[in-house]
């Protein structure tokens, strides 16, 4: 199965992220040593069921580490149009699966047996 991770979003300069982002992405927050979004990367790299990783939201160069294959999908906008831009992602690659997975990289506590009982 493919999953479609979402991980857009610089916080503004009222947003309480703000300070931690260093005026970067949300996702790229450091936790414990880590971008938020590699402890999801983790997550997802070590599920059984999961085969690609389609990125939307961060630039094409980012220092990331996957054990599946990631494909990165920029920007759009907001959020809604990076569902959208993931979903054409997934539909593009004529897989046949019937079903993808969506998961925000905000949330650094998911571990592998989440995913595959999802």
């Amino acid at each position: 199965m493919d999953v479609i991770l979402t991980a857009g979003g610089i916080p503004s300069q009222k947003d309480p992220l703000h300070t931690a982002a260093r005026g970067g992405y949300k996702a790229m927050i450091d936790i414990n040593g880590k971008p938020m979004i590699q402890w999801v990367l983790n997550a997802l790299s070590s599920a059984a069921k999961i085969e690609r990783i389609i990125l939307v939201g961060l630039p094409p160069v980012t220092d990331l580490n996957s054990a599946k294959p990631i494909i990165i999908v920029e920007e759009q906008g907001d959020l809604l149009s990076n569902i959208r831009a993931g979903c054409h992602e997934v539909s593009s690659q004529h897989t046949g699966e019937e079903h993808v997975l969506l998961v925000a990289a905000d949330i650094p506590l998911l571990e592998p047996h989440m995913v595959d009982w999802m």
